[in-house]
């Protein structure tokens, strides 16, 4: 994310990212040419309250991230999780040895956390308050096979230097395309057998609360510690159509439930949003990509909000996993309190005949 009339020169980031799921974890690549970021700057362009070109004439280069394997996630999720710290190059000691050394000490640029789900929700089913360990012997979860969503963060670690130490958050989406916009491949291509007539898709949602406080110079950039940073999540659920008729495929849906996590360890009912949150019905296009409105008309905090996403699998199994984001409820921007955002992603499964969705496991497993 960058800064309103800042990074790229005011316009959208330029920067691209991929993953990979390899025998030995995970591997992000990420950058594009002109991309913001201090993680992605090259010793060169190292000092200097200067932003960087869209054409990647003064700096920023690509990187690959080998997070290897996760960890178990720190708040309890149905996900993957890993945290690394990113070292400076040689090239970085070498040109700027007194903004990564402490002493001998080599500081790192920042640190980045990644989560990564393809959990798409829990029955419980019958529950006794004075046997756990009876409830969970029928408590059944949900799972994707051909998507997964996740949550990305940058951290910047330094202080005490001359460079616009801006952080990053994004939420993300992957999986293998249901659809393609060519000729047989496209929505409106399903053979009849494999149609949807308002067809229900239950799923899970991640997300993160951050601030935007002013900070003069340096822009606005999002903040990952202090009160107003949370980690969320939630119930999704929507409901689509997909046929031969493009004006007929629609997507709509609705956010519930949703929780944040509590500094002291357990999740809570999130307090800025008590009800559910609509999502508008919008076209689903024939690549099976979607765009629309998150409604925002009662809540307070929040003046405007959208999703998108893809569908994902074979037409008896679908997906859609996606992202979502709400921003700017307090226009006045004058402290870490004003210029709140939500930036989530989401996944879920079709409700088949059978009532099942997804990959079910039993024993809460």
């Amino acid at each position: 994310m960058a800064p309103p009339g800042g990074g790229n020169n005011g316009a959208e980031p330029r920067l691209v990212a991929g993953l990979r799921i390899t025998p030995s974890g995970l591997v992000v690549d990420m950058g594009g040419k002109g991309a913001a970021g201090i993680d992605l700057r090259l010793p060169s362009s190292w000092a200097g309250y200067s932003w960087l070109q869209r054409d990647g004439s003064n700096g920023g280069y690509d990187l690959t991230l080998d997070f290897g394997r996760p960890a178990a996630s720190p708040e309890g999720n149905a996900e993957h999780y890993w945290n690394a710290a990113l070292m400076p190059s040689p090239e970085h000691l070498e040109d700027h040895g007194s903004v990564f050394k402490d002493g001998e000490r080599v500081l790192p640029v920042g640190a980045y956390a990644m989560r990564l789900s393809n959990h798409a929700g829990l029955d419980r089913n019958l529950e006794d308050p004075d046997d756990p360990a009876a409830s969970a012997e029928d408590d059944v979860n949900h799972y994707l096979s051909y998507a997964a969503y996740g949550h990305m963060e940058f951290r910047y670690s330094l202080g005490g230097n001359d460079v616009i130490p801006t952080q990053r958050t994004f939420p993300f989406h992957v999986g293998y395309d249901a659809f393609k916009d060519e000729e047989g491949m496209k929505t409106t291509d399903v053979a009849d057998a494999e149609k949807i007539a308002k067809g229900k898709f239950k799923g899970r949602t991640l997300a993160s609360q951050v601030s935007f406080p002013p900070t003069g110079i340096l822009g606005n950039f999002p903040r990952f510690t202090g009160a107003y940073y949370l980690r969320l999540r939630g119930d999704i659920e929507l409901t689509a159509t997909i046929s031969g008729t493009a004006g007929s495929n629609k997507i709509s849906g609705k956010i519930t439930d949703l929780e944040s996590w509590d500094e002291k360890g357990f999740w809570e009912d999130y307090a800025r949003i008590t009800g559910d949150l609509d999502l508008q019905e919008t076209a689903i296009g024939a690549s099976g990509s979607f765009a629309g409105v998150v409604g925002t008309s009662s809540l307070t905090e929040f003046a405007e909000g959208g999703y998108k996403g893809n569908f994902y699998g074979p037409p008896a199994s679908l997906e859609a996993a996606g992202i979502w984001y709400l921003q700017d409820g307090v226009v006045a921007n004058t402290g870490a309190a004003d210029n709140l955002s939500i930036v989530g992603s989401f996944g879920a499964a079709l409700v088949r005949d059978d009532g099942v969705w997804g990959v079910a496991k039993r024993g809460g497993g």
